[in-house]
């Protein structure tokens, strides 16, 4: 299935797809095109190829290079495109964000733009005995995660060791404090963590 970037709200969706200065934006781009997506969350994301598979008359229909998704950007979501001149592949800056929801592990259009200087995007404050934080935790745990509450200042530790940020269906990770830290959800996929486990 193919989803969309600018129709209605869902994985990979923005706003409704309507006639702006954007449109033709795609005019240089044909099937096979290499591609950047930016911004992206997490930003380990903006360096994954993707390549064109086909232009419709106002988006581009693209997939990452070793398959997955197929991702619809709608022409009303994107700020510029910057067309490679050479054989490095082009970048599509989006407005907005292309967000990873650990939730659905699917790719979203988001609206808000993160900072430029944040790696890992938008954060909420959560208590992790709010009842959806501790369904959420559950689900996460039946798709095969171990997940950690981990201390701001050591998660950089637990990312090296393959954790990962884990993001909310509203596109933002969990942060909780108390007065040693500010501690942020992890997770690794099918292993032992490092953490106070969950």
């Amino acid at each position: 299935m193919t989803n969309a970037a600018g129709t209605e709200p869902g994985p990979v969706q923005g706003r409704k797809s309507i006639a702006t200065p954007a449109e033709g934006i795609f005019a240089k781009l044909r099937p096979g095109t290499k591609l950047y997506v930016r911004p992206a969350i997490p930003r380990s994301a903006e360096g994954q190829e993707y390549q064109v598979r086909h232009i419709e008359a106002d988006r581009a229909v693209i997939q990452k290079l070793l398959g997955g998704q197929v991702l619809s950007i709608s022409s009303s979501v994107v700020a510029r495109l910057h067309n490679s001149e050479d054989h490095t592949p082009s970048t599509v800056v989006l407005s907005g964000r292309l967000q990873w929801i650990t939730a659905t592990r699917r790719w979203m259009f988001l609206p808000e733009e993160p900072a430029a200087d944040s790696l890992f995007g938008l954060d909420k404050l959560a208590s992790p005995d709010d009842p959806h934080v501790v369904g959420f935790v559950d689900r996460l745990r039946q798709a095969g995660y171990s997940p950690w509450w981990v201390p701001e200042e050591v998660m950089h530790e637990f990312l090296a060791q393959g954790g990962e940020v884990i993001y909310d269906e509203d596109g933002r990770y969990l942060r909780t404090q108390d007065e040693r830290s500010s501690w942020v959800l992890l997770a690794k996929q099918g292993g032992p963590g490092g953490g106070p486990a969950l």
